[in-house]
């Protein structure tokens, strides 16, 4: 589960915290080689550390097991290199991703930094032209533009191979939906409409603080659930 960002990372409060360690994560492959046949990677992460990212990048490549990779909401920058690399790459259907260039956050680099970038982002379009159907000149123009995708851009574009449909929780709200008569239907919808008048009326004469205010005070408690 890689679901923080990738190596070290300065939290809300401005402090050092650590996130997915990739010699932990590379232990952890190697452990597992001779034990399982298949290895699924689940990522939720903003990215990070690019250094530690591409090790764990070797460690899926390097795997004897077949490695599944799953976009479970957000893989943004290396966390989006990762999921490219798996054997086979899922996404849920309201996912996304993002990729960009490398970028470092001191504005006075020197030549030696700025050739270091550069291995860098040759690197990176490396992983996504291979792990994709587009060619290297696009791959960097995305970069350029730091694109997001959405789950159907990303199988089309194919850093993905397949996309996990969300399917309903509750059988019952098909079944209760196609119970209810039509009068009760739209008893239903009126509510929902009278609501949504309501509150605009208000916001028009009062201002919208007040009729958030007035709002909620005029809404009934809410019953427990059942």
């Amino acid at each position: 589960m890689l679901y923080k960002p990738i190596g070290k990372f300065i939290n809300s409060e401005g402090e050092v915290e650590d996130g997915v360690n990739s010699e932990q994560f590379a232990q952890e492959m190697l452990w597992l080689q001779d034990k399982v046949k298949l290895i699924e990677v689940h990522i939720n992460s903003i990215g990070g550390s690019i250094i530690e990212g591409f090790s764990i990048i070797s460690s899926i490549q390097n795997s004897k097991v077949e490695v599944h990779t799953f976009n479970d909401f957000f893989c943004a920058s290396i966390s989006a290199l990762i999921l490219a690399s798996g054997h086979k790459r899922f996404a849920k259907d309201f996912s996304s991703m993002m990729i960009h260039n490398a970028n470092s956050n001191d504005a006075d680099m020197s030549e030696k930094d700025k050739e270091c970038m550069t291995l860098f982002n040759n690197a990176i379009i490396t992983i996504l032209n291979k792990r994709s159907i587009l060619d290297k000149d696009l791959v960097k123009e995305l970069m350029d533009q730091e694109t997001y995708l959405d789950s159907f851009q990303s199988q089309d574009y194919g850093f993905i191979d397949e996309i996990i449909p969300t399917e309903s929780t509750f059988e019952i709200q098909a079944n209760f939906k196609d119970q209810l008569v039509p009068e009760q239907l739209m008893n239903i919808m009126n509510k929902i409409k009278m609501s949504k008048t309501v509150i605009n009326a208000a916001e028009e004469k009062l201002g919208k603080e007040s009729a958030v205010s007035l709002t909620n005070e005029a809404a009934p408690e809410k019953e427990p659930d059942t």
